[in-house]
């Protein structure tokens, strides 16, 4: 009893504050993530023999924008959830409504493929061929977590509109359509 009373309130007092929540969200997937890859592919780097690659300026030009492009696909679909969803992409407070606005309407999972950008980019601006490895490796598991349970909770919660929406909209790269035989 008092574990759902407790879950209830926590619920209610995220929901009452989603906007800082999501701020807070965006620091830990933008910031403390990447950092913490960064120390551990350093680590990996002093003790593998793996060289870093250079390529300046273009390490820069092609890292940066790629970082760029990434936070930019990012924020506006983490808008689109909280204007078009009325929630946002964490699971304390998901949303009441399926969005299918843009950058929804591009691929299923933009924040994700906004991040991979991101991770990328930062990889390439800093030269690690491990930090890139890491990139990799963290968006296997984060797509393994979309399809095992995210897209089950999306199917209970949507049903029908959920499964039409996931056969016609690619399920991380945008525009990328798969073939149908």
């Amino acid at each position: 009893m008092k574990n759902k009373y407790l879950k209830r309130h926590l619920k209610e007092h995220v929901k009452s504050h989603w906007r800082i929540v999501t701020i807070i969200d965006g620091m830990f997937f933008g910031l403390v993530i990447p950092m913490v890859m960064f120390l551990i592919s350093d680590g990996i780097d002093a003790l593998l023999p793996l060289s870093q690659f250079t390529a300046y300026p273009y390490n820069y030009i092609i890292g940066f924008s790629l970082m760029i492009c990434g936070t930019i696909f990012w924020v506006w679909s983490v808008f689109s959830l909280s204007k078009a969803g009325m929630g946002s992409s964490l699971p304390l407070i998901p949303t009441k409504k399926l969005v299918t606005i843009p950058p929804y309407s591009y691929c299923r999972n933009p924040i994700t493929f906004g991040a991979f950008l991101y991770y990328l980019g930062f990889g390439i601006l800093i030269s690690s061929f491990s930090f890139i490895g890491l990139s990799i490796l963290l968006m296997v598991l984060i797509i393994l977590y979309l399809k095992i349970v995210e897209e089950t909770g999306l199917k209970e919660r949507f049903g029908e509109s959920y499964i039409k929406y996931k056969a016609n909209i690619p399920f991380l790269i945008p525009w990328l359509r798969t073939i149908k035989k």
